[in-house]
Formats: structure tokens, C-alpha cells, sequence
């Protein structure tokens, strides 16, 4: 296959090769011509050629970029990859992002025109705006994911010009807010005083070490009290607008049994015939009106402890303490992987196990019972 090189009038050099006949809408036989003009030298011309040559050779067909701007393919993405495969919630979480953060710094640019300085400017100007360190990879993560399909499967883009930006910075980390027992056992008997309906919640956080989403999700045919056991099934998903729906976790370890002890049976005993004579609902946790308990209940009972009690309380702040209180204890980590539903152990032992000066002193002493 032979091709040549041209001047046009504009003084531009242009290629130009035949690729065979090919049938045209009517049906008859035609040469197809492959060509590029805008070089500025007939050295430069003969480059291109050789490139789209040796292309077209090797794929059977020559690449063009796509002048698809960053704005259009960002919407080609959410329709053909994002909607498709993930949540409703996720998809929220994204459009959020892309809409407010993506879109005004990025959105005019052709998709092939970014690079990893560009967005290297982005992160910069985002880090000088205080964004958080988790924000700052969501947003990285997001940027490299899309445009790496732009290349492959959807070919938009002929190759990799834009991985290698880096989060190359200093994060000033908040101090980890940490939750006593003391603190616990004194909102759960505020709780048990004034705000019932609330004191089966926190309780079920403390003694099963649940996600809130999970806890509120929880129906009581998915509790076992005779054999002590609860069925992590499905979890509470909140949407903008308001609506709320049961689903499904997230992943594969988010789905488990946990046995739970005599003192969570006993309660949750109680508070079934509580929610027995205030609803007819069969979800575990309700609220004071006897509906189904939501997200906005929880921040609103939070909001109240704050303030009465002068202690910042989170259900996942509960979840912390029960995972570290069995690390403490030296509970088998595979027990505690999988009582807290994480997809793996590398997860627990990032957040759960700390080199107190309690584990540090077992660890001696564990050491030390095996040699005597």
C-alpha cells in the first residue's frame, strides 16, 4: 500500500493513501481515500503518512481523536458506564461531583486536549480550596477512570497523556474523634429516659457493630431471637428528594449473619412488643410518629444528645468502638472481618487495630504465657 504527500493552496502539506473500493449507499464500488492536511513541512507530511500507514496496517483503520468535548463525553460516560452499573445513591454521588466540580474547571476542553498538567492544576486549585484527602482521590480516581475509557473500550482518545497526575500533598487531618464507653453508657441512659424509640437503635450499634444504613434497613423477620442471631439482608438507602427504599448491600461480605448475646436478645424482646403496640410496621426501628425510622431521625436525636449532653455521638462512631474493643480483646480477626462485613481484612486491620498501650502490653504478655 502506497501513499503520497501534497501542498495545498493554503501552503499546508496534506497525505494522502487509497485503502481499496468500498460500496457506496447506492451500491457501487469506489476507492476510498484516507487523507490529513494542517502539516506544516513535507518532512512532517511523509511522518503522519508513515504513522497511518503502519496504523492502518496493523488495525485496518486509521484512529481520528474525537473532538468530543469534556462536557459531552462526561454525559456519554454517566449514560453508558455509571448508570448502568451502579446505584441510584452512587449515581447521585457522581453527577454531584462531575456537575460541581468537573464540569466548570474541565468541561470546555476537548476530551484529547487534557493532560496530566491540566489536571494537575485542578488538584492544585482543589487543594488550595481545603478539600479533603478522600475528596481529592474521588476526584482523581474519577478523571483517570473515565478518560481511560475514552482509549479503551469506547476510542475516543488514541492514548494515555493524562495518568500522571499525583496527589503529591501535605493534609492537615482532623484529630480522630474517639467515643468512650463512658460516653455510650451515658447517651444510651439518656436515651432509655427520654427517647425510647432511640435506645434500641444505639443499642443494636453497640452490640452488633452494624452500619446505620444496615440497622435501619433491619425488618424483624430477620431477626432470630431464639437461636440469637440477626440477618444483615438488606440496608436503608436515602435519595435526594426524600424518597426512601430497602436494597441490597453493596457487596457480597455486607451480607452475614451475626450472633448477638443475651442482653441484645433481652432488649430487643422488650422493644418488640413497644413497636407492636405503636405500629404495624414490621421494621425494627421506628420513630416516635410509629413510621419507619430514616436518616433524618438519627441526625435530629444526634443533634439533641450534642446539645443536652455536650457529647458528639455517631452510630458510626459505635461501630468504631465495638470493632476496636474486640481487637482489644484479641477476638479472632477473621470474626471481626467478617461481623463488620468488610470485603477485606486489610480493612480491618487499617481501621480497627491501633498499637494501643493495652494491645502492646497483651501482645508481651501472650508472648510471654507461650515460653513459660
Amino acid at each position: 500500500m502506497k501513499g503520497s504527500v501534497r501542498k495545498r493552496k493554503n501552503g499546508k502539506w496534506e497525505y494522502y493513501f487509497d485503502v481499496g473500493k468500498v460500496l457506496d449507499k447506492d451500491g457501487n464500488l469506489k476507492r476510498k481515500k484516507i487523507s490529513k492536511s494542517g502539516f506544516d513541512t513535507e518532512e512532517l507530511a511523509f511522518e503522519g503518512l508513515k504513522k497511518a500507514l503502519d496504523e492502518f496496517e496493523n488495525k485496518g483503520k486509521v484512529f481520528k481523536e474525537s473532538n468530543m468535548s469534556m462536557a459531552e463525553y462526561m454525559q456519554y460516560y454517566m449514560d453508558n458506564y455509571i448508570r448502568k452499573k451502579c446505584r441510584a445513591r452512587s449515581i447521585e454521588r457522581y453527577e454531584e461531583v462531575i456537575n460541581k466540580h468537573i464540569l466548570p474547571f474541565f468541561g470546555h476542553y476537548y476530551i484529547k486536549n487534557i493532560d496530566s498538567r491540566l489536571i494537575q492544576t485542578f488538584l492544585d486549585t482543589k487543594y488550595k480550596e481545603r478539600y479533603s484527602k478522600s475528596s481529592m482521590e474521588f476526584f482523581l480516581t474519577l478523571i483517570n477512570q473515565s478518560l481511560s475509557m475514552a482509549i479503551h473500550p469506547y476510542e475516543f482518545l488514541k492514548e494515555d497523556n493524562f495518568s500522571k497526575a499525583k496527589l503529591n500533598y501535605q493534609f492537615n487531618y482532623k484529630k480522630e474523634r474517639t467515643l468512650t464507653k463512658e460516653q455510650l453508657y451515658k447517651v444510651l441512659d439518656y436515651l432509655k429516659e427520654n427517647n425510647y424509640e432511640y435506645y434500641i437503635l444505639f443499642n443494636i450499634a453497640w452490640h452488633t457493630g452494624m452500619r446505620r444504613s444496615e440497622i435501619l434497613g433491619l425488618t424483624w423477620d430477620n431477626v432470630d431471637l431464639e437461636n440469637k442471631v440477626i440477618y444483615v439482608k438488606q440496608q436503608q438507602q436515602c435519595l435526594k428528594g426524600g424518597s426512601v427504599k430497602l436494597v441490597e448491600p453493596k457487596s457480597v461480605s455486607g451480607v452475614r449473619n451475626i450472633v448477638i448475646g443475651d442482653t441484645l436478645v433481652t432488649l430487643l424482646k422488650e422493644h418488640k412488643n413497644f413497636t407492636d403496640e405503636k405500629s404495624d410496621t414490621n421494621f425494627v426501628n421506628i420513630n416516635i410518629k410509629g413510621n419507619w425510622m430514616v436518616k433524618h431521625n438519627v441526625s435530629e436525636i444526634i443533634r439533641k444528645i450534642k446539645n443536652e449532653l455536650g457529647i458528639r455521638i455517631g452510630l458510626h462512631d459505635i461501630r468504631h468502638l465495638h470493632g476496636t474493643l474486640l481487637c482489644q480483646q484479641n477476638a479472632n480477626l477473621k470474626g471481626i472481618q467478617q461481623r463488620l462485613g468488610h470485603s477485606n481484612i486489610q480493612t480491618t486491620l487499617n481501621v480497627y487495630v491501633k498499637t494501643t498501650e493495652e494491645i502492646k502490653k497483651n501482645t508481651a504478655n501472650i508472648f510471654e504465657d507461650s515460653v513459660l
